[in-house]
């Protein structure tokens, strides 16, 4: 299983930049996470980022810095970027 140490850049202020374009509306909270390889599963709520944008390209800027302060290993994440939507 890959692994990334993520640490410095968590520390450094570094960010996850994604391009998205909703296809539809979601009612419903929606999270993109990150897994560690002891399982952990953290994640941050993105439904008000999805819920203003419209259907056009656009990106999302998350901080690492709010999966770090989640108590997640940042030393050996196993997915950078995780839909914990399904």
């Amino acid at each position: 299983m890959d692994r990334w140490n993520l640490t410095r850049e968590s520390s450094g202020g570094l960010n996850l930049v994604a391009e998205f374009r909703p296809d539809r509306h979601r009612n419903r909270l929606v999270k993109l996470g990150t897994l560690s390889n002891d399982g952990l599963v953290v994640a941050v709520p993105i439904s008000e980022t999805l819920g203003a944008a419209s259907s056009v390209w656009q990106q999302m800027v998350v901080p690492l810095q709010r999966f770090a302060r989640q108590d997640i290993d940042m030393a050996h994440v196993t997915a950078p970027f995780r839909d914990c939507d399904r």
